[in-house]
């Protein structure tokens, strides 16, 4: 794989002027989990909800074989949602009539037709771009706890024995599809986040431990476009201009570059990776939108920003994110 240095590199001092801003802001805050959509505190189902429905957070947007079209948008309830929060609307609907949905033996042989079914819009239609994935990612993630003997509540027990439970936890899921398949631990290290900062603090964090990085499409369009990370590479640039298609390689160089940014700014900001992760995710998406132009006049970092407008993220299909 070509190095990455070769094609982009971090803008140490921009992630300085980035940082300082997310210090002073008060009005980001890690989320506990537990707002609309979400499991209500204490239910029983939570657990195999959250451990079901994370590894599924990834490949919410539709290509025509050359370059990136549109996000999966699609009305669930008479509610318009995107990607992510149309899947977890969608199985949060079973939380109650069907919890045992969510459970490794019904993963394990969730067939087709069952998936569509759950996913299906208020207009009838499956609309994920990438369902066959999507199944296939479900029926694996069952398969293996089941033949491994787990399950979401056996895990956590035994990993919060643990004198560094979020290390044996992350661990744990390196056995496990729909986790162990990403270097970078996207969605394990969410789901981490997720069940440390839910209010029933379903994981342990040893003293000496911290989040590590969570790094999706929304966090490298960000990072691009403040000029965190410059693009050295010429034809990588034209094609993060143009929305194509990447290679793997230039890709992970992005991808590698978003992930080794976020500490240095956790560093920087004295803030911890719950808030960075807020502001890319949440707040930065909220302005520095996939398929209008960015409200820049929005945004808590524009006075910092080196406004590389043009940039998009790498666009390639992955089940990492």
């Amino acid at each position: 794989m070509e190095q990455a240095a070769e094609l982009v590199y971090i803008n140490k001092e921009q992630v300085k002027r980035v940082a300082e801003v997310i210090k002073h802001c008060t009005e980001i805050q890690p989320s506990n989990y537990a707002s609309h959509h979400h499991p209500p505190v204490d239910h029983p189902f939570a657990l195999d909800y959250f451990f079901a429905v994370t590894l599924q957070q990834f490949g919410f947007w539709e290509d025509d074989g050359k370059k990136y079209v549109r996000p999966m948008i699609a009305q669930l309830d008479r509610e318009e949602l995107k990607g992510s929060a149309y899947m977890a609307k969608a199985y949060f609907s079973l939380l109650d009539k069907d919890p045992q949905f969510y459970s490794p033996a019904r993963q394990a042989k969730l067939q087709k037709s069952e998936l569509v079914k759950v996913l299906k819009s208020d207009s009838g239609h499956d609309h994920l771009p990438a369902l066959d994935l999507h199944l296939s990612l479900a029926n694996n993630y069952g398969q293996d706890m089941l033949d491994l003997g787990l399950s979401p509540l056996t895990i956590i027990a035994s990993v919060n024995t643990e004198e560094k439970p979020l290390h044996a936890f992350l661990q744990q899921l390196s056995s496990i599809s729909g986790y162990k398949e990403d270097p970078l631990g996207k969605k394990a290290n969410l789901l981490a986040m997720i069940l440390i900062q839910r209010p029933e603090r379903f994981l342990k964090i040893g003293s000496d431990e911290s989040f590590k990085p969570i790094v999706d499409y929304h966090c490298m369009r960000a990072s691009l476009r403040l000029g965190l990370i410059e693009v050295i590479d010429s034809a990588l640039s034209g094609k993060l201009s143009r929305r194509h298609l990447v290679k793997p390689e230039e890709e992970w160089a992005v991808r590698l570059a978003a992930y080794q940014i976020q500490p240095m700014l956790e560093e920087f900001s004295g803030k911890p990776i719950g808030v960075i992760n807020q502001f890319f995710f949440n707040y930065m998406r909220g302005c520095c939108h996939e398929m209008r132009a960015p409200e820049c006049s929005r945004c808590i970092a524009d006075l910092v920003c080196l406004h590389r407008k043009q940039y998009f993220q790498p666009v390639l299909r992955t089940t990492n994110y």
